[in-house]
């Protein structure tokens, strides 16, 4: 597990709730069911945007097997815990603090970007996409989890 830290949370940021009952529901079904039924491909490079406690990183690290993972947040709290989980569970996957609506990553850094609502719920969800379609290389996919 590897943090990076970037940028910081807007004002109006409001972290999900953690709830284990629902955190356990999207590793074991929502997340092999998305991989599934979408036929995401294996062995590539992902990044979960709003990656928050690193719920879905172990599943997606399992079933993907991707040659690099990644997961941002844009909450330090958030990614600390995800961190924590991703070592006891023995999941290498790298964090970064950052804003999906500015990546650090350079253009056509990825073939899957996956995101469980966080454009949703953010302010200019359309500048988070313009973001996720510039780090996407070119034929790759972006699947929204939600």
């Amino acid at each position: 597990m590897l943090l990076r830290q970037m940028g910081g949370p807007p004002p109006e940021y409001e972290p999900f709730p953690d709830i284990p009952r629902r955190n356990c529901l999207q590793a074991v079904l929502e997340v092999p069911a998305l991989v599934h039924s979408l036929r995401l491909p294996a062995c590539a490079r992902a990044l979960e945007i709003g990656c928050g406690r690193g719920v879905a990183l172990p599943p997606l690290a399992a079933l993907l097997r991707p040659t690099r993972l990644l997961g941002i947040d844009i909450d330090a709290d958030l990614l600390r815990i995800a961190g924590e989980r991703l070592q006891r569970m023995r999941v290498v996957a790298e964090l970064y603090r950052a804003d999906v609506r500015a990546l650090p990553f350079a253009n056509d850094t990825f073939d899957v970007v996956l995101d469980f609502g966080t454009c949703y719920h953010i302010t200019d969800p359309a500048r988070a996409l313009r973001e996720i379609v510039r780090v996407l290389c070119p034929g790759a996919s972006s699947f929204p989890k939600r």
